[in-house]
């Protein structure tokens, strides 16, 4: 325990933490345990994103290349519509729904997914995902795997949801829960805070941190076992996304690339939205407002 201690003490000294040693707290084991676990480096880059001002006002950006759905030719479309069913027929398709989230915005005390938005039957959000995904047996005959990523607060809540609706009447087997990660909660300063248990104050790290939390909870092996070359990544909310799209799939097949995003052309110019765009000449999702334009 001393010994434990003294690591806890050296890691928060290195880190500007040092105030955290000056409370009046009880530096039980299950304290020092979750102190070093923290990934420090992580931590500390995040914050000081959240201090600096935006560099690139006036970075010059330009249009991405991309296909418009709409405009490809009747042989295009059975091109891409062949490559994708056959991803999905063999079983080499995955979807995976971020619903860590609380429906707090929305007035209800519940995971967001649990929402009835009152429109479809008053349907929950869940419930239209999942009519999404059997849409797409009706059309492939196969029931994509679905991967939903809960969150510490909101877990079990979600599964005995899935359970009391029998899993919608989806096969069970074809669901996969985990867990998204956490990160310390830290004040303006950049300092920790306890929670009223005496242990750190956690939230959850946020979509960014998905890929890490499907390596961790074991998605990305069960993945590999299953033989899944493609994933479609959305959040819970998106209920109008279109899952299982093989023209999609098609393309991100036969253009080899390592992913593939969506998007709608912007209503009118100055609608804040981001957009995928070309700045310094790397792909990237920018927020255009405050952008000078290109003379």
């Amino acid at each position: 325990m001393e010994n434990k201690f003294q690591k806890v003490e050296q890691l928060l000294k290195e880190n500007g933490q040092e105030e955290l040693l000056n409370y009046n707290i009880n530096f039980k084991d299950e304290l020092l345990d979750e102190i070093l676990q923290v990934n420090f480096e992580q931590m500390n880059k995040l914050y000081k994103k959240t201090t600096e001002k935006e560099q690139n006002e006036n970075t010059e950006i330009e249009p991405i290349n991309c296909i418009e759905k709409s405009k490809l030719s009747e042989e295009e479309r059975n091109k891409y519509e062949q490559l994708g069913s056959k991803i999905i027929k063999n079983n080499q398709y995955a979807v995976v729904t971020m619903a860590g989230g609380q429906g707090t915005r929305l007035g209800h005390n519940a995971p967001k997914g649990t929402y009835d938005f009152g429109l479809l039957n008053h349907k929950s959000i869940f419930e239209v995902l999942c009519d999404n995904l059997k849409q797409g047996y009706k059309k492939f005959g196969v029931y994509v795997q679905w991967y939903i990523m809960t969150s510490e607060q909101n877990s079990q809540e979600t599964i005995d949801f899935f359970k009391k609706n029998n899993y919608f009447s989806y096969p069970k087997e074809k669901i996969f829960f985990f867990k998204q990660g956490e990160l310390p909660v830290l004040n303006t300063e950049g300092k920790l805070l306890l929670n009223k248990e005496g242990m750190l104050n956690e939230a959850a790290d946020g979509h960014g941190g998905i890929f890490v939390s499907m390596r961790k909870n074991g998605v990305i092996e069960d993945m590999k076992e299953k033989g899944i070359k493609w994933a479609f990544l959305g959040p819970v909310d998106n209920v109008l996304a279109k899952m299982v799209d093989d023209i999609f799939l098609g393309i991100c097949e036969e253009k080899k690339v390592l992913a593939g995003g969506k998007s709608l052309i912007k209503a009118y110019p100055e609608e804040k939205v981001i957009i995928y765009a070309l700045s310094e000449s790397v792909e990237e999702v920018v927020k255009p407002r405050g952008r000078k334009k290109k003379e």
